[in-house]
């Protein structure tokens, strides 16, 4: 894996990349620990709702993912 790539093309350095992949596993580890693996299927749903508004409507993406996220979750 390419860190300094990766690191560039998202505008951060390499240890703060590193930082934020250790956070993300380590809360995955954390949720999948406390909750069960299922538990980390919930935030595969809001994600792929916040990736599709970014690409069918980027002018209301911030407004729309918020309202399906919620709608999600209190479903």
């Amino acid at each position: 894996m390419e860190l300094d790539s990766m690191a560039s093309s998202i505008g951060v350095s390499v240890p703060v990349l590193r930082f934020l992949l250790c956070f993300a596993a380590t809360g995955a580890f954390l949720s999948s620990l406390s909750f069960g693996f299922s538990a980390n299927l919930h935030y595969i749903v809001p994600m792929l709702l916040g990736y599709a508004s970014m690409l069918l409507c980027r002018n209301y993406c911030g407004v729309l993912t918020f309202f399906l996220a919620f709608a999600y979750l209190i479903g």
